[in-house]
């Protein structure tokens, strides 16, 4: 399956900047460090299919206040974070809108809303 895709990016603190990029057909939450010129970290956030479909309206981009995490937000829900001080990462593969997204440890130093 292939649509246009988007790119929605969230910057961080010193170089770093939290990129989520959809190519139409997979999502990947990546860190990319604008002083090295490459991307340090990524995680695989979902695959495309006829029952997937996310718009870029759909997503944000976030960091917790000290940016030591970022994270994609899909319809409302976490789905994906990366530590960017331990490269630890968290992931709901989304496969539907109306599924719930990450809970617990993951969500630490994230502002709900």
């Amino acid at each position: 399956m292939s649509s246009e895709g988007f790119v929605v990016e969230g910057p961080g603190r010193s170089s770093l900047v939290a990129v989520f990029e959809d190519d139409g057909e997979t999502g990947f939450l990546y860190v990319y460090d604008c002083a090295a010129d490459k991307v340090t970290t990524h995680l695989h956030v979902y695959d495309r299919s006829p029952s997937l479909v996310v718009n870029e309206d759909d997503v944000f981009v976030t960091w917790t206040s000290d940016f030591s995490r970022c994270g994609v937000v899909i319809w409302g829900e976490m789905m994906g974070v990366i530590d960017v001080r331990t490269d630890k990462r968290w992931v709901t593969r989304a496969v539907s809108n109306g599924m719930p997204g990450l809970e617990g440890d993951a969500l630490e130093g994230f502002e709900r809303e």
